[in-house]
């Protein structure tokens, strides 16, 4: 149908883009997912601010995670235990002067509102990571971006990375007015999720 044309034509797009450009080495494909394929394939869903994050090296594989802990306001959906204060994982980071870097997953600031999207991979022994990489994480920004947003103070917009497709499927969660729209959408997301098993 429609929508596989549409996919089709991204995946042509997105193989076209990558044999013209040098791939780094830690190439990463990552397929671009639907507000309800986030909300559905996420084991948890966070909305919190950062603590601070230090960067870790996983034994067996010798991969360099940076954790990032956060005070948690609200879980919007979760799989087990509910602590106030939580640690996720992105790929890379810098450590006894080896920098490893995945394109895609971004950087976390001390302080940034955030609403997180968690997968367990397997690869990283089950660690809780950003779904699709900054595909599953949004940032709440609460200061006036521009002179439209000074009515909520409050503009969301998915991290921006460096070298990362934009987005071609439209998504109700980034085009929402303000916070409380934006998580009750996630909330109506996930209920639709469960209501489907």
């Amino acid at each position: 149908g429609m929508t596989m044309h549409r996919f089709t034509g991204w995946l042509a797009f997105s193989i076209l883009a990558a044999t013209c450009t040098a791939m780094p080495a830690h190439a990463t494909t990552v397929i671009e997912l639907t507000d309800f394929q986030l909300a559905d394939m996420a084991e948890d869903i966070i909305h919190a601010t950062v603590l601070g994050s230090h960067v870790e090296r996983i034994q067996d594989s010798g991969l360099i995670v940076t954790a990032v802990t956060v005070q948690v306001h609200e879980w919007l959906k979760n799989q087990g235990d509910t602590p106030d204060i939580c640690t996720f994982y992105t790929r890379g980071g810098a450590m006894d002067g080896l920098i490893q870097t995945v394109d895609g997953d971004p950087s976390f600031q001390d302080g940034q509102e955030i609403v997180a999207f968690l997968e367990r991979v397997p690869r990283y022994q089950n660690k809780p990571m950003l779904l699709g990489l900054a595909q599953g994480a949004f940032l709440i920004a609460r200061q006036p971006v521009s002179r439209i947003d000074a009515r909520t103070g409050i503009a969301i917009s998915r991290m921006k990375i460096a070298r990362t497709i934009p987005a071609r499927i439209p998504s109700e969660l980034e085009q929402a007015p303000d916070l409380e729209t934006f998580l009750g959408r996630i909330r109506a997301l996930v209920k639709e999720d469960s209501s489907h098993e």
